[in-house]
């Protein structure tokens, strides 16, 4: 399988930053993750609705900041196929949280839809839940300026363990209906040059690059094959895997039931 990655080079801080892509130009791919375990988030529940990222700051600024070390920049732009990775995690334990660290995510569905659909939304833009396929959504909404509604099959899930975790995934199909893409908005602080680990059925899938930060969360972006797809559709659960430091991973699961028969709705 191949990946197709957008520019996400970006310069030192002293130098000036790279445009960012928007839209349709945003692209991302798959590496070899190489993690054998990484520390599984326990779930409270699914939300219903996307998670607000609000307040989910560790370290970094809301001002769409990414700087890549050259030499992990370079391995992952342009046409890459999969193979080991340079950049392997060790594993860590997961421990266990007491019911009263338990966090229930506010109910801010702009988070997610307005990375899905690539630039900043009202607080009140949340889509209308169309149809949902076991665990997924069909949401759809109109961007400011366009003609016709865009939808997308999203879940998101939050953890029981730390107060500010959680993820949003948002399959979509581009207007033109030639790309499938897959974004994830994960919080921010995350450890942008580690990228975004992939693993269906506790199997290794690979890992995706950051494109861009933005005030609710750091979004990392999959143009999906037919095969990544295929694989998406026949597994059962996915485990998104986030970096705090190189050496540790924080994987979060989250339920596939439905995604097939929700994607094979998309308009």
């Amino acid at each position: 399988m191949r990946g197709y990655y957008g520019n996400v080079a970006f310069p030192p801080r002293n130098q000036p930053k790279l445009p960012f892509h928007t839209g349709d130009g945003l692209t991302g791919g798959l590496l070899d993750v190489g993690t054998e375990i990484s520390r599984i988030m326990a779930l409270i529940r699914r939300s219903g609705r996307p998670v607000s990222h609000q307040g989910a700051v560790i370290a970094v600024s809301v001002g769409c900041v990414l700087f890549l070390p050259t030499k992990f920049a370079e391995e992952i732009k342009g046409s890459t196929p999969m193979g080991p990775s340079k950049h392997p995690t060790t594993s860590s334990a997961a421990p266990r949280g007491s019911a009263g660290a338990r966090w229930i995510a506010a109910m801010a569905a702009a988070s997610a839809v307005l990375c899905w659909l690539g630039f900043a939304a009202p607080a009140n833009a949340q889509g209308a839940v169309r149809s949902v396929h076991g665990d997924w959504q069909i949401r759809c909404d109109t961007p400011p300026g366009a003609q016709t509604e865009q939808c997308a099959l999203i879940q998101s899930v939050v953890a029981e363990d730390r107060s500010n975790a959680g993820l949003t995934v948002i399959v979509l199909k581009t207007a033109d209906q030639k790309s499938k893409l897959m974004r994830v908005v994960a919080p921010l602080g995350v450890l942008l040059p580690s990228g975004l680990g992939l693993k269906l059925d506790n199997v290794d899938v690979g890992r995706a690059g950051f494109v861009r930060c933005l005030p609710n969360g750091c979004v990392a972006e999959v143009v999906m094959d037919d095969k990544l797809l295929g694989q998406l559709k026949s597994a059962k659960t996915a485990t998104f895997i986030i970096f705090e430091t190189p050496e540790e991973g924080i994987g979060f699961p989250l339920s596939l039931n439905g995604l097939g028969e929700g994607y094979d709705k998309l308009p």
